[in-house]
């Protein structure tokens, strides 16, 4: 939530806005640790067209409440500009719980992520496709990046978030659990050391969810544009269901292949939709952008059983156009050729942000 002239980030989160966004929204409407954020999180689905028209409508409603108050939406990973030591926690028991074990580094996640879940009734398979489904994973953070500055300053990356995200702990790929009983003891040495309250604490790219039955994914940037976050959606759906309907699709496994998973979601955070990855299995290179396209493919048949081909196939949509990422980098780069400082031209990608929130 950002000032509707000045575009940096607000303060203390206004508690009239916040009375009227969840007379609106209701629930779907949450505060997080950093007083700037806001989540909005849709309701159950099992159409994606329904699960688009309530996310429209959902940014629509807020930014209308947050212009009566002065202020407009962001939906990114990063704020270009603000200084995350400027930063105000939430008062909540949770982030107090938090913030105490995170330290200073409570404010530096101010960062914001797309999680989507997809149900998985039986917990144990829960864990089994979280396995099978990393190596696949570097595609869906480089279909989402939108990060590409930090505090006024362009990074080189396109997902700093995930950079930022890093520096906290039980961040990035989860090892691979030889299955849910190895999982569960896992948690259960962590929680009953006191190290983590419960599997909720469990911040991974991809998890077993503690409150739903569902298999998590966190990897995503939050994306600018709604149209991506549908499509990325879609995407992991038809994974998930692909990874159900063949045992042996990504079942090939070596110790070595985490690294190689790690390698490829580096370069997401570094290139983006421009990066490259490394079969682990094969040891073959293929384009990002390719990756994508074949992945589409694959899963073209799980998108017929899920009455999803349309919302699978407008995943090439965002090669087009683009992700947030590249988007901000052009803007910056008009900005700048148009006579514009930095500080003046990160203003004009907060700006060009706001607009592409609620564009499409």
């Amino acid at each position: 939530m950002v000032d509707a002239e000045s575009f940096d980030c607000i303060g203390e989160m206004p508690p009239a806005f916040l009375q009227d966004a969840e007379a609106v929204l209701g629930g779907h409407v949450k505060r997080e640790i950093i007083a700037s954020m806001i989540e909005l999180a849709t309701g159950t689905h099992q159409s994606l067209g329904k699960a688009a028209d309530e996310l429209k409508s959902m940014r629509a409603l807020l930014a209308i409440i947050a212009r009566r108050h002065g202020l407009a939406l962001m939906a990114c990973g990063t704020h270009p500009f603000s200084d995350w030591r400027s930063q105000v926690l939430t008062q909540k028991a949770r982030y107090a719980v938090v913030a105490d074990s995170l330290g200073t580094l409570s404010k530096r996640v101010h960062v914001c992520g797309l999680h989507v879940h997809v149900a998985l009734p039986d917990p144990r398979q829960r864990v089994e496709i979280m396995n099978r489904a990393q190596g696949f994973l570097p595609v869906f953070l480089a279909l989402s990046t939108s990060s590409p500055f930090w505090g006024g300053a362009a990074t080189g990356l396109k997902s700093y978030r995930s950079a930022a995200y890093d520096e906290t702990p039980r961040t990035g790929l989860p090892v691979r659990f030889a299955d849910a009983d190895e999982f569960n003891r896992f948690v259960g040495k962590m929680s009953a050391a006191g190290f983590i309250e419960d599997g909720s604490f469990l911040w991974w790219a991809i998890r077993p969810s503690q409150r739903y039955p569902t298999l998590e994914l966190r990897i995503m940037d939050s994306c600018t544009d709604w149209r991506d976050t549908i499509a990325i959606a879609a995407l992991y759906r038809c994974l998930v269901h692909a990874l159900v309907a063949d045992p042996a699709l990504g079942a090939a496994w070596e110790d070595h292949h985490y690294l190689i998973n790690n390698e490829n979601r580096w370069q997401a955070i570094r290139y983006g939709l421009g990066g490259q990855m490394l079969d682990p299995a094969e040891g073959s290179k293929q384009a990002m952008a390719d990756r994508v396209l074949a992945l589409v493919d694959l899963l073209q048949p799980s998108a017929a059983a899920l009455g999803c081909m349309a919302e699978l196939d407008s995943v090439t949509d965002i090669l087009g156009r683009g992700t947030s990422a590249e988007l901000q980098s052009e803007a910056f780069r008009v900005a700048l050729a148009s006579g514009a400082d930095n500080d003046q031209a990160v203003r004009c990608v907060a700006a060009d942000i706001a607009h592409r929130t609620l564009a499409a």
